[in-house]
């Protein structure tokens, strides 16, 4: 069993390379086996880089988002640490074991080779319905590129279906979105100069997420073949070209059914939010998305077939 002192010594103590917190990339844990969320907001932490203090200061915060410890060195001690659930990874996201309402001052953690671990607030493990053996999805919540796990079939979408995908990103932004609602009967009825007149649709279970600001999720009041408005209070200047991921999740089962990532520009501020266009400007194309990604294009498939089941 590793003593107090031994397990600080896991953590590095200085790091001239730990990002500011609103740099980190934030992640969502989705455990494919019950279609749960575990976390919609957990922060990676590079334990080879990052300073003790910089993990510790985490901790304290940790009722507000998770934390990925990758690698996992441990779990540093400190005198106001929080009841935590943590779930031990191997390198394919697998889980190894899991440890529910850990608390620093009756209990010991186990000695543990892990590849990495995610670290909860107490009660998430129980909500998630996450077991051993269970292998658990970790997605940039801004671009949908998985940093660990794999969905269930999820790379074994169809030829057919992976063109069919790769085609549709080939038509731009709007012609998906215009093809998409057109394929629903529903074709905007205004002409290509009147943007804002586009048939809008509300879709239930709707929210984003940006790849700046505010990491929580939030409400998409409607969505066109132009663009789509979100209720937030993040405001940027007009002309603002961002990364946005789009996700519907189901409002019963609070399961997440799609979730794509579109580059979308900043049109207009209104007083509860902020109107997007997608974004097809080649100059603004982000390299990770497109008919190069086989992952996206599953996304993009999969948020296609939802949204045309209504």
């Amino acid at each position: 069993m590793l003593s107090p002192s031994e397990r600080r010594s896991t953590m590095p103590v200085e790091s001239n390379s730990s990002q500011p917190e609103s740099a980190k990339a934030r992640l969502r844990v989705f455990n494919p086996t019950e279609k749960t969320v575990v976390m919609p907001d957990v922060v990676e932490m590079d334990t080879a880089r990052e300073a003790f203090s910089a993990v510790a200061l985490r901790l304290k915060e940790i009722a507000g988002g998770g934390i990925w410890l990758n690698p996992y060195r441990g779990i540093p001690r400190v005198s106001w640490m929080p009841d935590l659930d943590i779930v031990y990874l191997d390198e394919h996201g697998e889980v190894l074991r899991c440890i529910e309402s850990y608390r620093q001052s009756t209990m010991e953690l186990p000695e543990m080779t892990a590849s990495s671990a995610v670290v909860l607030p107490a009660g998430r493990l129980s909500a998630a319905r996450i077991q051993f053996a269970d292998q658990l999805e970790i997605r940039d919540i801004a671009t949908g590129v998985r940093k660990a796990g794999r969905a269930t079939g999820e790379l074994e979408a169809g030829t057919d279906q992976m063109a069919e995908a790769a085609e549709e990103t080939a038509k731009g932004l709007k012609g998906f979105f215009g093809g998409l609602f057109r394929g629903k009967k529903e074709a905007a009825k205004a002409g290509p100069s009147d943007r804002r007149r586009g048939r809008r649709h509300v879709i239930p279970g709707s929210v984003a997420y940006f790849s700046i600001g505010s990491p929580r999720a939030q409400e998409v009041s409607n969505i066109s073949t132009d663009g789509f408005y979100v209720r937030t209070e993040d405001r940027w200047t007009e002309g603002t070209s961002l990364l946005v991921a789009l996700q519907i999740t189901n409002p019963m089962s609070r399961e997440v059914e799609a979730m794509i990532s579109v580059q979308s520009k900043v049109v207009r501020t209104g007083l509860d939010g902020v109107g997007f266009v997608y974004d097809d400007d080649p100059a603004h194309r982000n390299t990770m998305l497109g008919a190069g990604n086989p992952e996206q294009l599953v996304q993009l498939q999969r948020f296609k077939q939802r949204i045309q089941r209504g």
